[in-house]
């Protein structure tokens, strides 16, 4: 149990850092950031606060669509999720501005921080004890339908928010942390993930069952 504790922290520490990065950069977030980012700037609320609504509607789909769920395991997620979100807003209030003017650098620097998002996930989807909700879904596509891939399941997962963050462009006319960096996010997050599966805490097994259906 202290281990999985200790793995958990980190996680949600380097994805929570990862996503406060891009949003800093502001040249594109992981996908579901940058949804999460366009609502927050259409309501005008705080970013946590779109992240958690983000992440419950994920939660409620989650619920009826894993063949493993249960109440027990998304009252954890829950939990995942309400911790996850007010650290990204701890995170990004914390980390200065970002001055640098050299748009090769900041991308360099956003990209990085999309890198360390597919650490964290990375590990808590080894774990599957408890997770974000956007990534038990992304988890659900892995195990139920693409047999274990997770480049196919990270594509399908990420297209949901980009259509949303479309929407809010369509609708408002801004769009915000959804740029060059949101693609490369989309394209190659995947093959992070299993570039961080096979090298990062690699005694790190995954703890499911992939439907051979």
């Amino acid at each position: 149990m202290k281990k999985i504790l200790i793995y958990l922290f980190i996680s949600l520490n380097l994805n929570a850092f990862g996503n406060a990065l891009t949003i800093k950069i502001n040249l594109g977030s992981a996908p579901w950031t940058g949804l999460a980012t366009n609502a927050a700037f259409f309501f005008k609320v705080p970013i946590g606060v779109t992240l958690t609504v983000v992440g419950v509607t994920a939660l409620i789909i989650n619920y009826f669509a894993y063949k493993d769920s249960s109440v027990k395991r998304s009252m954890f997620n829950l939990l995942f999720l309400l911790s996850f979100s007010y650290l990204v807003d701890l995170w990004y209030y914390t980390l200065p501005d970002i001055t640098i003017e050299s748009y090769t650098i900041r991308l360099a620097l956003n990209i990085l921080g999309i890198i360390f998002i597919a650490a964290g996930v990375s590990i808590y989807l080894r774990l599957n004890v408890v997770l974000h909700p956007v990534d038990e879904l992304l988890q659900i596509f892995r195990l139920q339908v693409y047999r274990g891939n997770v480049v196919k399941a990270q594509i399908t997962s990420l297209s949901i928010p980009l259509l949303g963050s479309l929407v809010f462009w369509i609708v408002s006319g801004n769009l915000y942390a959804v740029n060059v960096a949101t693609l490369f996010s989309f394209l190659f997050m995947g093959y992070f993930i299993v570039f961080f599966d096979k090298y990062f805490f690699p005694n790190l097994k995954l703890n499911a069952q992939i439907s051979n259906k």
